[in-house]
């Protein structure tokens, strides 16, 4: 096959995929070892309860900072975060603004929703719900905005860099 454009860009693919992998084999073996250390840390020294599901969320959260750090510091998020924007209608940080935006939003109307339910008595439901509402929306809407998008830009920042400047140390 001669190089064309669309040959050029699968092997770009096939080398984030094969950094994908590898990130995501090293992320396997980092959550067996901590699911080991769980396994262990419960059976000797925690009784039974909510002390053994947060173990698991520490595993669970563990490996996916693992993956994110690693493909971050390997330069691959900047990469997949250029193929997004080339495919997509909105740019990253506005997509990101859109998640943000949404998630507050819901958990607004969650928490306006469970206050009135809740506290609400004798017809005061809807002046519960707007209160913890519009409060909900002033806290939760700008909070998941700035670290949305803050933290996807950081992301790009030291993953630009990584990949401009030296490559993964492995």
């Amino acid at each position: 096959m001669r190089n064309s454009p669309k040959r050029k860009w699968l092997s770009a693919d096939e080398r984030m995929l094969r950094q994908r992998d590898r990130i995501g084999g090293e992320a396997l073996w980092l959550v067996l070892g901590l699911c080991a250390v769980s396994v262990a840390v419960r059976i000797y020294w925690m009784g039974a309860g909510p002390a053994q599901v947060l173990t698991e969320l520490l595993v669970l959260a563990a490996a996916g900072i693992w993956t994110g750090v690693r493909s971050v510091m390997s330069g691959l998020y900047s990469d997949e975060e250029e193929l997004k924007d080339r495919s997509s209608r909105f740019s990253g940080p506005v997509r990101n603004l859109f998640w943000g935006l949404g998630a507050g939003i819901a958990l607004s109307l969650y928490f306006g929703i469970r206050s009135a339910l809740l506290y609400g008595q004798g017809g005061n439901e809807s002046s519960y719900f707007l209160l913890v509402f519009s409060a909900a929306f002033l806290i939760y809407v700008p909070v998941l905005i700035v670290l949305l998008v803050g933290g996807n830009r950081l992301a790009l920042l030291a993953a630009g860099r990584n990949r401009d400047g030296q490559k993964d140390p492995r």
